[in-house]
């Protein structure tokens, strides 16, 4: 399933339609954020309806991606569950307001040796992507190199 996802993810279509929409972009920028999302829906589409923040320039490619639909079903496709991914508007704040804070806590955690298992380390590049990540790096003592040990198992 990964594999069919990067390997047929952007089209050459979807690619030049995002090149064209962030077109200030350079071309190393939005590649990464272009994977940096791939790596999110994949994420997102194990976790079945939990909330994985991303920041807003992840978020405009998803946006993107689901304007066009024949674009977008394909992708859910060719995610682990081939199911499509709805996306809800939602702040963290909202989403705190309607769970317990061991729920969100955990949410807000348990996906992040997912995504070095499944994907490697963050990056210097890829890290500013993820809020949670941001989070902890800004409010803790933890390095990355610290958070890309982090496992809950």
């Amino acid at each position: 399933m990964m594999a069919n996802l990067f390997k047929h993810h952007p089209s050459p279509f979807m690619l030049a339609h995002l090149q064209s929409v962030f077109c200030t972009l350079d071309e190393d920028a939005l590649s990464v954020r272009i994977q940096e999302f791939l790596r999110f829906i994949y994420l997102q589409s194990l976790k079945d309806g939990g909330f994985i923040p991303v920041t807003d320039e992840i978020d405009q490619i998803w946006h993107e991606y689901i304007l066009q639909t024949r674009e977008y079903l394909a992708l859910c496709n060719d995610l682990p569950h081939a199911q499509f991914v709805h996306h809800q508007t939602a702040t963290l704040a909202t989403y705190i307001q309607t769970r317990n804070r061991k729920e969100v806590i955990q949410d807000m955690l348990m996906w992040i040796p997912t995504y070095v298992e499944t994907f490697g380390k963050f990056t210097e590049k890829t890290a500013p992507y993820w809020t949670i990540v941001q989070f902890l790096l800004k409010h803790t003592s933890l390095t990355l190199s610290q958070l890309n040990s982090i496992t809950f198992r």
